[in-house]
This record gives structure tokens, C-alpha cells and sequence, in this order.
């Protein structure tokens, strides 16, 4: 297992790679001036299992798109299987459509992210309330932790 870390999570990475004693193969993430994003791996992954941990917390939007660019970056290296571990899953307060017009973006986002190429999506408490199971929208394997007690 190789653990990869998004700016989102990288302590939460290193001490995971850490205590499991994994191998951890960094990103480069940087920004063009009009702020889209560049991801490159600084290491090999071909043939391996890769854990891309990814929260997504106070910066949804950015760390995303950094997730979808590393999890194509990953493919395009020979990633054998890519799980992707989000402890903060964004988009899923809007998991129902309450008014007319309004985006369901919990069902968005999920298919945008389980279209990305991943095997399986880790999350931790994710805002599920009228949804039990993401596995529907995101096409994959979903395993929700808690942090709870």
C-alpha cells in the first residue's frame, strides 16, 4: 500500500503512512496564474494499491479538483487500485431537492468523484440524512466511519 497526500490531508497522511508503515508517495500541486491547478506524482505507483487521502474541508472546490487531477494522474501511472479516503466528503448537506431549481449536489458530486477512476471511497461522518449509502451515486465500493466513540 502506497498512501498519497492531497494538501487537504497531508499530516493526517504522513502520520497514517506512519503508524501502518506505508510507503508515501508525494504530489506536487502548484497553480498557473489563473489559478487552475497542475498535480504531479513524485514517485512511482505502477502494479501498487494507492490510498489517496483527501479531506476536502474549507476549500472544497480547489482540493476537488486536485482530488480528480490526482486520481487521473494515479490511472495514467499504473495505479492498481486507488482508494480514495475523504474524511470530509463536501456537496452532501444538498442531498435532496427541497425547492424548485435547486442542483442535488450530493448526487453530483458523488458521481463526479466515482467517475474519476477509483475503486473504493473511505469517509468519516459524512452529512448523510436522507441518504444511507453513496455507493448508489458514486458507482463504487462506500465505507463510512465515525470518529465517534
Amino acid at each position: 500500500m502506497i498512501i498519497v497526500p492531497g494538501s487537504g490531508s497531508r499530516s493526517l497522511a504522513f502520520k497514517i503512512a506512519k503508524a501502518a508503515g506505508f510507503d508515501i508517495v508525494d504530489v506536487e500541486v502548484r497553480s498557473f496564474p489563473d489559478r487552475e491547478i497542475y498535480v504531479k506524482l513524485k514517485g512511482r505507483v505502477k502494479g501498487e494499491e494507492v490510498a489517496l487521502i483527501q479531506s476536502m474541508a474549507r476549500e472544497p472546490n480547489k482540493l476537488l479538483v486536485e482530488f480528480l487531477l490526482t486520481v487521473d494522474a494515479l490511472r495514467s501511472s499504473g495505479a492498481r487500485r486507488v482508494i480514495g479516503v475523504i474524511p470530509y466528503f463536501p456537496y452532501l448537506r444538498q442531498d435532496a431537492i427541497f425547492e424548485e431549481g435547486e442542483a442535488l449536489s450530493a448526487k453530483v458530486v458523488s458521481k463526479v468523484i466515482g467517475g474519476s477512476g477509483i475503486d473504493e471511497v473511505i469517509t468519516v461522518d459524512p452529512h448523510l440524512h436522507r441518504i444511507k449509502d453513496l455507493s448508489g451515486y458514486l458507482g463504487v465500493k462506500f465505507e463510512k466511519l465515525t470518529a465517534a466513540s
